[in-house]
């Protein structure tokens, strides 16, 4: 089966098995639960690579992302607001992040923030489960 796969696919599964075996191995139950958190987001992005690579190598999420894209103007004075691939995004600052569902592409209207094994919303700190394609950074619309 890996054979088949992709570099980026093969990669996450790898990491995701690391983080089986650490929370196998780990003696204190939040840092268990922390690495089984980690396996289903790296899971998780091994299934968005075989998603992407079925459809076309990404075609369709990078289309419905330039077609969100195109939907917001562009604002002077914000020249840092191209959609980068979840797998780089930073851990230090507010983001825009970017989810397709069976709606199609589409953002979120509040700032998130990227935790250890997840995201949070950047205002309440609460924990949100979901699963984004892309980030870029905060524009604050106040």
């Amino acid at each position: 089966m890996l054979q088949k796969l992709g570099q980026e696919e093969r990669l996450c599964l790898e990491r995701a098995q690391e983080c089986a075996v650490a929370a196998k191995e780990a003696l204190n139950g939040d840092v268990r639960a922390q690495y089984q958190r980690l396996e289903k987001s790296w899971l998780t992005l091994a299934k968005s690579y075989q998603f992407a690579h079925d459809h076309g190598k990404d075609r369709r999420a990078e289309f419905e992302l330039h077609a969100l894209e195109a939907e917001k103007p562009k604002a002077p004075g914000y020249p840092d607001r191209e959609w980068r691939s979840v797998s780089r995004a930073p851990f230090d600052c507010d983001l825009e992040l970017a989810v397709i569902d069976a709606n199609g592409a589409h953002a979120l209207v509040f700032p998130s923030r990227r935790i250890l094994g997840g995201w949070i919303k950047a205002k309440t700190k609460q924990r949100i489960e979901l699963y984004p394609t892309h980030w870029r950074k905060w524009r604050d619309r106040s």
